[in-house]
């Protein structure tokens, strides 16, 4: 087999790209509560062989099992098992599921374009995103849906289009693709029903990822008319089976499941009016734009949203211009990725839980529309914008990144050293990787202490907690109350939680760090565009070890 030098430099850019992924895995984006909060989930069910548990680290927070994130938990538990309780570990999930991610929409664009290189350049514009890099980095669940959500739309593609499978030169692996293609077109909403229906056991989100296919399949029942019009009854059949079996496998693990799950999430306002929805959604973009992701990082998106409205816009009269002359194919195409787009939007306007990682489901389909429009120009042109694309998205994602190149975590546990792994602790949960043991009690328990008729001393007695470490931002969080409140929950316990650590408590380490004492992102003085609003460039992680016996 002769080897050409076209592979040879796809061979060395996708090593490229997975040496410095891997480099930079447990350096960006910083270490958030959401990922061991998941993490040290999954290594409560692994340590218990049970999936009904909850987090170890919450006593006093209400905390219920269900099965909506069960799907998740088994996937790193495996990796938790065989590489340790890290970050690197979990994260290592996302960068998997980032590469598959990004095979997948290869040979989509592979399939709606039938060039090589106009599909390696469309791909190469989504791997170097940085929303697409910090996916592949986070321990959360997005790359896991972003990827359910490609293979669903790739298996929609290549039955509408009649798309047959990657051919091979090999006679009977044509074969094998051949009958594959035959059993997806024939199995088609019952596969991405699966899938969909699946994705509901890794979150909650999976309904803002479902609403595009479900468009797609409306749009074809109620303007189409197809022959077969009953994909959308076997679509809609299969997602309800799945759903309805993790809420009954829920109801299994609590039988006030559903008063327990709607509970919490009206702490995130998802039961908010029409209009309460739709401000909630104004303010998601407002924040993306404005860089306010309160906890969660967000990198710069101005290139990106420049580059994607005008990219629909373009979309939008490319598709009256197709319909005019009546190319159906290329018409359904483009039509089916705006309405996914428009899908996307709407669920997680009804949803109503504004979260702002689930920005990356419509960043792929934003770069099809723009490998699309492309079409139209000479082979040189479209090397030409879209080799262009890629060298001003590369450097927006070297600027990101940069800061976060001497900020390793690891380098923020060392400062943990001066604590005995094994003591009970009350801490921030970002430092939990660091302790591993059940021995480990979050700030987030503090503000149910009145209910359970606690005081802080009772509180530390109660579990015998060895050593408190002291992030800054809880002083400014109080100090600024009630609006951080989120962070943490309600504040009002520090001046107790403050007496105490100057009463019954000795300072055993001080130090300084940039970015993880303080969770509000825009107020670390990190990035020389958060220099107006930081409210200090350095701030103070404390380590108190408790005296005993506490008078």
């Amino acid at each position: 087999m002769k080897i050409n030098k076209n592979q040879i430099l796809l061979f060395i850019t996708i090593i490229s790209y997975i040496c410095l992924n891997i480099i930079y895995l447990d350096k960006f984006p910083f270490v958030h509560s959401d990922e061991p909060w998941l993490s040290g989930l999954s290594k409560n069910m692994l340590e218990n062989t049970s999936l009904s548990v909850t987090e170890p680290f919450f006593d006093l927070m209400p905390r219920y099992p269900h099965a909506l994130k069960v799907v998740f938990h088994l996937i790193q538990i495996p990796f938790i098992y065989f590489f340790g309780y890290n970050i690197f570990s979990v994260r290592l999930i996302s960068l998997i599921f980032g590469l598959l991610t990004l095979f997948i929409f290869y040979i989509l664009l592979k399939k709606l374009t039938n060039k090589t290189l106009l599909s390696y350049l469309g791909t190469l514009l989504l791997a170097v995103d940085i929303q697409f890099i910090y996916a592949s980095h986070f321990a959360r669940q997005e790359i896991l849906l972003l990827f359910i959500f490609l293979v669903s739309l790739y298996i929609l593609f290549i039955c509408r289009f009649n798309i047959t499978l990657t051919p091979s030169r090999n006679q009977k692996l044509n074969m094998l693709f051949n009958k594959l293609s035959v059993f997806t077109i024939k199995s088609e909403p019952l596969l991405i029903g699966s899938l969909i229906g699946l994705s509901i056991g890794i979150h909650p989100n999976s309904f803002i990822i479902f609403l595009p296919i479900f468009l797609i399949y409306s749009f074809e029942f109620f303007y189409n008319k197809p022959k077969k019009d009953y994909k959308i009854f076997i679509f809609l059949t299969t997602v309800s089976l799945f759903a309805a079996s993790f809420v009954l496998l829920s109801f299994y693990f609590d039988s006030d499941f559903v008063a327990h799950y709607f509970s919490y999430g009206k702490s995130f306002k998802v039961d908010s009016s029409i209009v309460g929805k739709i401000k909630g959604f104004a303010k998601f973009y407002k924040d993306i734009i404005e860089r306010n992701g309160k906890t969660y990082y967000i990198p710069n998106l101005d290139f990106q949203f420049i580059f994607f409205i005008t990219t629909f816009i373009l979309s939008l009269i490319e598709l009256v211009k197709i319909y005019t002359n009546n190319k159906k194919a290329e018409f359904t195409c483009l039509l089916y990725i705006i309405l996914s787009i428009a899908g996307l939007n709407l669920g997680a306007m009804i949803i109503g839980r504004f979260n702002q990682t689930s920005i990356i489901f419509q960043f792929p389909l934003y770069y099809i529309l723009a490998v699309l429009l492309t079409r139209n120009l000479s082979s040189k042109a479209q090397n030409l914008v879209l080799i262009s694309i890629i060298i001003i998205s590369s450097y927006f994602s070297y600027i990101n990144i940069m800061p976060y190149k001497n900020l390793e975590y690891n380098s923020y546990l060392k400062v943990l050293n001066a604590i005995p792994s094994d003591s009970v602790v009350l801490s921030n949960l970002n430092t939990h990787y660091y302790f591993q043991s059940s021995n480990f009690y979050d700030y987030r328990n503090l503000p149910y202490l009145e209910e359970n008729n606690l005081s802080i001393k009772e509180y530390i007695e109660k579990n015998k907690i060895e050593y408190i470490v002291i992030t800054e931002d809880l002083s400014f969080f109080y100090n600024n109350k009630p609006h951080y409140n989120g962070v943490y929950g309600n504040i009002d316990f520090y001046p107790d939680l403050e007496a105490f650590l100057a009463k019954r408590c000795s300072i055993i380490s001080k130090i300084k760090s940039r970015l993880y004492p303080m969770h509000m992102v825009k107020f670390t003085g990190l990035y020389e565009e958060y220099k107006s609003m930081a409210v200090k460039d350095y701030w103070d992680i404390t380590i108190y070890k408790v005296n005993y016996p506490i008078n």
